[in-house]
């Protein structure tokens, strides 16, 4: 799967996987930086570079966020329930 291929299935592309063996992760950073067209790619396809090696289409960045955040509140309810005051008598 390529970068446009990954962006537009709202998946996630990991670099590592579309480039020869021999890049590691300071090679895929410094091709990152150097490589404008790479990078208007990403924003243009509608993406965003997560850590040094993974390309996160936006979509699924909102669905995760929606997801961690409706855990956050589950467990949040859950705490408030455990140690709400409670009176003496």
């Amino acid at each position: 799967m390529n970068i446009e291929q990954g962006l537009v299935s709202n998946e996630y592309v990991d670099i590592t996987s579309i480039l020869p063996n021999s890049f590691n992760e300071n090679d895929i950073e410094k091709l990152l930086k150097s490589e404008t067209s790479i990078k208007e790619l990403i924003k243009s396809s509608g993406g965003e570079l997560i850590s040094n090696t993974f390309i996160i289409s936006k979509e699924l960045q909102e669905k995760i966020n929606q997801k961690l955040n409706k855990i956050c509140e589950e467990c949040a309810e859950k705490v408030k329930h455990k140690y709400r005051y409670k009176p003496i008598g």
